[in-house]
């Protein structure tokens, strides 16, 4: 199946740790009000465009 992986084949770099995506979230909610977004694109490093 194309597309198709299991988190056992997954490098070190291909899972998201979820304590770097909670401070993210956090970083986004801290923003200055005069320089503000609504989006926040997390994605892993090795992730194909």
């Amino acid at each position: 199946m194309r597309g198709a992986w299991r988190v056992a084949d997954a490098g070190p770099d291909d899972i998201m740790n979820p304590d770097h995506i909670a401070e993210a979230h956090w970083t986004s909610h801290w923003q200055p009000r005069d320089a503000w977004t609504c989006e926040l694109d997390l994605r892993p490093s090795t992730e194909p465009w």
